[in-house]
């Protein structure tokens, strides 16, 4: 019988971090080399360094920051964009038993864009660079998608013309401006086809065709 030296079998370890460090190809690490987005990251006041040893929550953290999505929206490719943004919101098989943090945790980052950037940019440039976001994005289970065009609509709409008493409309449904409290205010508006409901449909649909 043939004996390996036994430095053979304590490679075997080593071997396999390497392959399985290897195997990682999401996050923004794999696009710090896109010198427009590095530049515009920097210029952000933001950082790409250590990237490649990001968390998950690290890079959900980084690209919840306006700066940062608004830099993958205009200094990557669509293909870049999806590989960029797939550590930090990422589809997986298991996603249907994520806590609701989890899972709308794009939808919050994408309504933070469109409040910090719409005054800015204004309403045609933010639904534009929302939608090529919201299309980057694998959105799961189904309907997350549709959740967040909708919950980007209704947030374009307040910050430009406006939607009458839905501080009072939060209060009086004992719920917060948070992801579960606009979904429920897009469903009673829905329900009622309010002139806000019509809006936001309107939104919904360039919001997709800017994605497309």
């Amino acid at each position: 019988m043939t004996r390996f030296p036994r430095r053979t079998t304590s490679f075997l370890p080593a071997l396999l971090l390497a392959l399985l460090a290897g195997c990682s190809s999401d996050g923004p690490a794999e696009v710090a080399d896109n010198e427009q987005f590095a530049t515009c990251v920097e210029d952000a006041g933001l950082s790409l360094d250590g990237a490649s040893d990001w968390s998950q929550e690290q890079q959900r953290e980084f690209f919840s920051d306006p700066s940062a999505l608004d830099c993958a929206a205009t200094a990557l490719s669509a293909d870049e964009r999806t590989e960029a943004l797939a550590g930090a919101f990422p589809s997986t098989d298991g996603m249907e038993q994520a806590d609701l943090d989890q899972r709308y945790a794009p939808v919050d980052a994408l309504v933070g864009y469109v409040e910090d950037r719409i005054g800015e940019l204004g309403k045609a440039e933010v639904v534009g660079r929302s939608g090529a976001l919201i299309d980057a994005i694998e959105f799961e289970p189904d309907g997350v998608d549709r959740a967040a065009r909708e919950q980007v609509a209704l947030t374009v709409v307040r910050e430009t013309d406006g939607v009458p008493d839905y501080e009072q409309w939060l209060e009086d449904n004992g719920v917060q401006d948070d992801y579960t409290g606009r979904a429920q205010y897009v469903i009673a508006a829905q329900r009622e086809r309010t002139p806000v409901y019509e809006e936001i449909e309107t939104l919904v649909g360039e919001l997709r065709e800017a994605g497309a």
